[in-house]
């Protein structure tokens, strides 16, 4: 899948370098460059992620370019660390400064950006978003499996492992749409019953009254949706309250 994500926006962002690249690779001896721009968090809370999208993507390109390209394709990657306006600033760079031919982003926060800024700018974006509003306009392509989708491959799981009582804890984002499709479909396709829900603010650090509650309704799995590093807390407050979680996913 990375190479074929790669591999589209190489042949997008060629589309966008029009007749002059095709004049220079006649008459020069060097291939023509063309950069993909890319913004993700390298540092702070989810860095792991940015990290690990960063080292795919440059270990997809290094075995691409082992097939002999026509174009000196280059990765220019910033660090946006999670943060709106950084994501814009990066972006703005990329876009302004390193003149990219295409963006690749992750997560609403920095896709439905990178999807707003790259359609204003007549280039193309990437990404692997909740929702739709990363794919408005000419220029956008979201990566993702749809939320409908989804939820038929946990609850048919959910199933098969013989759950019959779940707790959701949900970000109170892009999320909790993709969480309304899945207790939809739960209510719809099976007798899977939700014994407690609860909708928390992006970087809560603090569930312990929550747990408590639900671990009072004895569910056999608990459903938690977040970003780093609740996703940790969550996990570890969990252990400390019922003495398990490995009933999570």
């Amino acid at each position: 899948m990375k190479k074929l994500i790669l591999s589209l926006m190489m042949a997008t962002a060629l589309t966008a370098c029009g007749d002059d690249n095709a004049d220079k690779t006649t008459k020069a001896e060097t291939k023509p460059v063309i950069k993909i721009g890319a913004t993700f968090p390298l540092t702070g809370d989810s860095a792991e992620v940015g990290q690990a999208a960063k080292a795919a993507l440059d270990m997809t390109l290094d075995e691409l370019k082992q097939q002999g390209l026509k174009y000196d394709y280059q990765l220019v990657v910033e660090d946006n660390q999670m943060n709106p306006q950084k994501v814009a600033t990066t972006i703005n760079k990329l876009i302004n400064v390193d003149k990219v031919k295409a963006l690749l982003s992750f997560w609403n926060l920095m896709g439905n950006i990178s999807s707003a800024m790259a359609d204003q700018n007549g280039i193309f974006s990437f990404t692997c978003s909740i929702g739709e509003d990363s794919t408005r306009g000419k220029y956008n392509f979201n990566n993702y499996a749809s939320n409908f989708g989804q939820a038929e491959t946990l609850v048919e799981k959910l199933k098969k492992d013989g759950v019959k009582t779940v707790a959701l804890f949900t970000d109170n984002s892009g999320m909790r749409q993709q969480y309304e499709i899945v207790k939809k479909y739960m209510k719809e396709h099976s007798d899977i019953e939700i014994v407690f829900e609860d909708f928390f603010n992006p970087g809560e650090k603090d569930y312990k009254a929550a747990i408590i509650k639900a671990s009072a309704k004895n569910p056999d799995k608990y459903l938690y949706s977040g970003y780093n590093p609740s996703t940790y807390i969550f996990m570890k407050q969990l252990k400390e309250i019922t003495g398990k979680n490995d009933n999570v996913t």
